[in-house]
């Protein structure tokens, strides 16, 4: 409960604090205040507050003297370094900073952390969520994360570095019910070596909403700042095993035509032919890149299943002794030329790669990928 607006004396503050000192400079500058009290001592170039004073709880600096350090996302120390923790900007006394006992009005100690996470001892390859909790707007005699980082909305985020600087980051709100996930099972990390051996991560707030993994930040108004306190561990290895993608489990053998001619009008239809590795029917889908003279690249998935229906699906038939080949992929009209029927850019087409993709959906985020699976295999386009 917080202390009154009115009748306030050592004895009271002593009591809220926890402390038998009576002093009114070592109460107004105790290491037991609660910083996410809206109303405490703070850093006011002001004798007294109660003379017509108004907001004096938000202190000098305006953030409710609570000091918060930005950092950089790039940095591959600053979001682990404690140099860059929020601190309470306790008043020091005399004429910059007085003593007022009268800061301790509406004083609340039990007010909650505006927010509080932390990391697992071990991290392991399949999908752990981390818990995070968050008041994103104060009430009447607490705060908030808007209200001390200046922002209509704050995100958590987390960042996975590699030992070369590298890194991936994403966010979600903070104060949101989506918690925090690392799943170095699935993409960007799915055999990503460099990702799933001492690696440093760290916890973040920042004023931008990144719902995927990304590997670079906006430059343009991109704020980010430790989530109160540091929140980084270094883990040498991962627990647990890592997984494969069912497409580990399939050879390319062949596919026909092997080299096809331009035409728009010309639909061209392609099978693959696949052999398994351990005799299961495939349940990868295939992805189609096609490179034009230029340089420019356009791409089409093509999904597996047992029941195709559109023209971008397709099913994998048997021919037995582990061996399958695809239903057919139409390619020209739906790969090389745009909703128009106009040549993609760069005009003619040179070639084009037929891989293997898994499609995978993390924390309601689709990726697709194409780790796993052998041999990818070449068309030539030609335009004679």
């Amino acid at each position: 409960m917080a202390l009154g607006t009115t009748g306030i004396t050592t004895s009271l503050v002593g009591n809220a604090l926890g402390t038998s000192s009576r002093n009114v400079g070592a109460l107004c500058s105790h290491s037991y205040i609660n910083m996410f009290s809206r109303y405490k001592p703070v850093q006011l170039y002001k004798k007294d507050t109660t003379n017509g004073i108004t907001n004096w709880q938000a202190g000098d600096n305006g953030t409710f003297s609570i000091s918060v350090p930005t950092c950089s996302l790039a940095s591959p120390t600053e979001l682990a370094s404690t140099s860059r923790q929020w601190s309470y900007l306790r008043p020091t006394g005399g004429v910059n900073y007085p003593y007022r006992l009268g800061d301790f009005r509406g004083y609340e100690h039990n007010a909650p952390a505006a927010f509080s996470t932390s990391l697992p001892v071990t991290l392991t390859y399949d999908a752990q969520d981390i818990s995070k909790t968050a008041v994103a707007t104060g009430g009447t005699y607490n705060l908030g994360l808007n209200d001390i980082l200046k922002e209509s909305q704050v995100y958590a985020g987390v960042k996975v570095q590699a030992a070369d600087g590298s890194y991936y980051w994403y966010s979600t709100l903070a104060a949101g019910a989506r918690p925090l996930s690392i799943d170095f099972n699935a993409p960007p990390f799915f055999k990503n070596n460099k990702f799933l051996s001492n690696i440093d991560v760290s916890l973040f707030l920042c004023n931008y909403y990144q719902s995927s993994w990304a590997s670079s930040y906006p430059t343009s108004n991109f704020k980010c700042w430790q989530p109160v306190k540091t929140v980084s561990r270094h883990y040498s290895t991962l627990a647990g095993s890592p997984s494969s993608l069912p497409s580990a489990n399939l050879v390319m053998s062949s596919i026909n035509p092997t080299k096809v001619t331009w035409a728009k009008s010309n639909d061209v239809f392609v099978t693959v032919y696949v052999t398994t590795v351990d005799g299961k029917a495939p349940t990868s889908s295939l992805r189609v890149k096609v490179m034009s003279y230029l340089g420019y690249e356009s791409s089409l998935n093509f999904e597996y299943t047992t029941n195709p229906t559109t023209s971008m699906q397709f099913n994998w038939v048997s021919d037995g002794n582990g061996t399958y080949h695809s239903t057919p992929l139409k390619l020209y009209d739906t790969l090389i030329l745009n909703s128009s029927g106009s040549p993609i850019k760069g005009t003619t087409p040179r070639s084009a790669t037929v891989q293997f993709y898994e499609k995978m959906v993390l924390s309601s985020i689709t990726y697709y990928t194409t780790l796993g699976g052998r041999d990818t295999q070449s068309i030539n386009l030609s335009n004679s």
